[in-house]
C-alpha cells in the first residue's frame, strides 16, 4: 500500500505537468521505477514474491506502448512508461483495472465535450490525469 501511494502521488504530480505542458518527465517515471523496485525488493524479502503478479502487471503499460506505436502517438510513449513503471508498486489487479477506468473516463469525457461542442475530432487531451483517477479510485477500492 505505501509504494502504491506513493506511485498515486507521483502520478499526481505527473497530471499537473501533463495538462499544463503535455509531457510526461523522465523523474517521474524514474520515480514510479524506482517505487516498483523497492515494492519488489521487500517482497521478495518479506516471502510473498509473485512473479506472476509482477508480469501481469507490467501488462498495461505493454499494451499502452503498443497502442502509441500503432496509433502514431494519439497515446504518448511517457503514458505507456509512466502505466509501465508504475505496475508493479500498484500490483496487477489496480493496474489493469485502473487503465480500463482511465480510458473509460477519458472516452466519457471526450464524448461529452464533443457533444457540447467545447472540443473538436482532433483535439488532444492529456492521458495521465486519467490514468491517475483510474488508478487511485482502484486503490481506493482495494481498501
Amino acid at each position: 500500500m505505501f509504494f502504491g501511494l506513493g506511485v498515486l502521488l507521483i502520478m499526481i504530480i505527473s497530471s499537473i505537468g501533463d495538462i499544463r505542458s503535455r509531457d510526461v518527465f523522465l523523474w517521474e517515471i524514474l520515480g514510479c521505477l524506482g517505487m516498483s523496485f523497492a515494492k519488489v525488493v521487500f517482497s521478495i524479502y518479506a516471502g510473498n514474491f509473485d512473479a506472476s503478479d509482477i508480469f501481469m502487471s507490467l501488462m498495461p503499460g505493454v499494451f499502452l506502448l503498443l497502442l502509441s506505436f500503432v496509433s502514431g502517438q494519439s497515446v504518448g510513449y511517457g503514458d505507456g512508461a509512466l502505466v509501465l513503471c508504475a505496475g508493479p508498486a500498484l500490483g496487477a489487479g489496480v493496474a489493469v483495472m485502473g487503465m480500463i477506468a482511465g480510458v473509460f473516463s477519458c472516452g466519457l469525457i471526450s464524448g461529452i465535450l464533443l457533444v457540447l461542442k467545447k472540443v473538436g475530432k482532433k483535439a488532444k487531451m492529456p492521458f495521465v490525469p486519467f490514468l491517475t483517477l483510474g488508478m487511485g479510485v482502484m486503490m481506493l477500492a482495494q481498501i
